[in-house]
């Protein structure tokens, strides 16, 4: 230790320092680093459950939107076409039996030239699996501009 010592020296006074850590340093020092690092992987797992929902949730409401527009390109007379009750889609919207999303499509008339067409999208739980509720609805009015009567 001797030797290591000589080549230490303090830049103020110019002698030699074997000055170190103690056991009981290094074990503080290694209980507070595991400290922050268990809060920081923490916070990263928690930031990441949260941008995985809002993911979800804006994959939803794509679903029914693009839905709705091709909905609006049809016929104002075949809309009843559209309507479908709890249909396991996948994240474009393409019919999958194993999809995290469930779509479901209402279409109300509302007048003789005037239709609502409600989209229910809901949201499987990812550690369950299951649909629990979570769901996101988009509702438009399509008006038929080119009555025949």
């Amino acid at each position: 230790m001797k030797n290591i010592c000589r080549f230490i020296r303090r830049p103020e006074s110019g002698e030699s320092s074997c000055a170190g850590l103690t056991l009981v340093e290094v074990v503080i020092a290694i209980g507070v680093f595991s400290i922050f690092m268990g809060s920081a992987c923490f916070l990263i797992a928690r930031t990441r459950e949260m941008t995985d929902v809002a993911r979800s949730h804006y994959i939803a409401i794509n679903i029914a939107k693009n839905k709705l527009e091709k909905a609006r390109t049809h016929d104002f007379d075949h809309l009843y076409t559209f309507i479908e009750n709890e249909v396991v889609v996948d994240q474009n919207g393409s019919l999958d039996s194993n999809g995290r999303w469930r779509r479901t499509t209402s279409v109300t008339t509302m007048g003789p030239n005037l239709k609502k067409i409600t989209f229910k999208v809901e949201m499987r739980n990812r550690e369950t699996m299951k649909f629990d509720g979570r769901e996101e609805h988009v509702s438009s009015y399509i008006a038929n501009y080119f009555s025949r009567e």
